[in-house]
């Protein structure tokens, strides 16, 4: 393991008369295990504890799995669990933090005390691997899908989602999305997030002959997977789904021409559409607040380019769009700091390295500065948690001075330019 503690204030502002405010790296950790896979895929952020779920390789080919707890003032390693397997999953709250790894024999999830890292239960759910997971309230969420035998040499993957109590880790209510009673379609749960008593989880079918998709939405009771509702929409693939305002909102990408990303506001009590908005070829991350809906969508003329939108969360109008701050921009994650919108991604040069990217952007649009860093073949940012005016980002960097990153930055405001 090679580490890497850095204390800095770089101020990064692309121009001194749009903002005072500067973004800061406040702590770095640089993991390598070996082999060809190093990569910390998700991040959990809670109190003075940040969590991060990494795959790390070794000289003979294998993976393990390193769940860690760290410092999130001085990025000190406090705890460390490792485990079998080559996927992972995290998230924290209260006192306690958890992970999803997978896949040894179904995936194992696990409560630790977050300060200490002491293990408080294990629960192994019969899924091939995990596609989602998260602590919301008393209950400890996953879902993936299994594979089921339909005889005469043919296999279906069907949906499926664990409900877990929070406390002992016993396993509550599960829910199957199958794949029909007709041969050669999939089905997969992609995504889900919890409000009060609902449950909202969004998946697809797709049909093998053709590969069409057909999006499922639906409202679980939280305490015992009674069906509320459902929505069934033909030629559209859901990635993800957020809970605000009443509001379940849904982005994926349509599956018939002309195509296009798409971003649905469906109310909360029985599924109805409230409002529908297409924008680029995909919409593959956003976040959504009382006040505001902040969207990447990747640009219908520059592949794998990202731009940036603000719409009204309760009606979709657009209020404004700016384009990529440059061209083959990959957005990964975007959150809200401040009133401030903070973008990671990165840089995918059709020749040459990625880099790693941080935008910071102000409520108008305005883009106030961006923040470049490492490059490498590989180069990416794969989840990232804020609390307060701190963010932290996770993923991975190839190449000889590559490995699995955490890496925790600090937005200052009020600093005169």
């Amino acid at each position: 393991m090679k580490r890497i503690m850095m204390i800095m204030a770089l101020v990064m502002m692309a121009s001194t008369a749009w903002a005072q405010v500067s973004l800061d790296v406040v702590w770095t950790d640089l993991s390598f295990g070996g082999g060809t896979t190093n990569v910390a895929p998700s991040v959990a952020f809670n109190r003075n504890r940040v969590i991060a779920g990494e795959a790390l390789g070794n000289a003979s080919g294998g993976i393990s799995v390193h769940v860690k707890g760290y410092n999130a003032t001085t990025g000190n390693l406090a705890w460390d669990d490792i485990l079998d397997g080559s996927s992972v999953f995290v998230d924290a709250s209260g006192n306690d933090a958890f992970a999803a790894v997978g896949p040894v024999g179904g995936v194992l999830i696990r409560s630790y005390a977050q300060r200490t890292g002491d293990i408080q239960w294990s629960t192994t759910v019969a899924l091939r691997g995990a596609r989602a997971f998260a602590v919301r309230g008393n209950r400890v969420l996953v879902a993936g899908n299994i594979l089921v035998d339909l005889g005469n040499g043919l296999a279906s993957l069907n949906g499926r989602l664990f409900v877990l109590d929070r406390a002992t880790g016993a396993i509550l209510w599960s829910a199957t999305l199958d794949a029909l009673p007709v041969p050669a379609i999939d089905s997969v749960f992609l995504d889900f997030d919890r409000t009060g008593t609902d449950l909202i989880v969004v998946g697809q079918r797709e049909r093998l002959s053709d590969s069409s998709n057909t999006l499922i939405l639906r409202d679980y009771r939280v305490s015992d997977g009674h069906l509320k509702w459902e929505r069934i929409e033909p030629d559209r693939v859901g990635s993800h789904v957020e809970l605000a305002n009443g509001f379940v909102y849904v982005s994926g990408a349509i599956d018939v021409a002309p195509g296009g990303g798409f971003i649905t506001a469906y109310g909360l009590a029985n599924g109805a559409t409230l409002w529908n908005a297409i924008a680029g070829i995909t919409i593959p991350v956003f976040t959504v607040s009382d006040t505001a809906l902040f969207l990447a969508v990747t640009d219908p003329f520059i592949p794998a380019t990202s731009a940036i939108q603000r719409r009204n969360p309760f009606t979709g109008a657009l209020i404004w769009t700016v384009p990529p701050a440059e061209p083959m921009a990959e957005v990964r994650g975007i959150g809200v700091v401040h009133g401030y919108v903070v973008v990671v991604g990165s840089l995918v040069p059709r020749f040459g390295n990625q880099q790693l990217v941080v935008w910071v952007y102000d409520e108008h649009g305005n883009l106030l500065f961006e923040d470049k860093r490492e490059e490498a073949p590989s180069a990416i940012f794969l989840d990232h948690a804020i609390q307060g005016s701190r963010i932290v980002g996770v993923g991975g960097l190839s190449g000889l001075v590559g490995g699995a990153f955490v890496r925790m930055y600090q937005l200052q405001t009020g600093v005169q330019p």
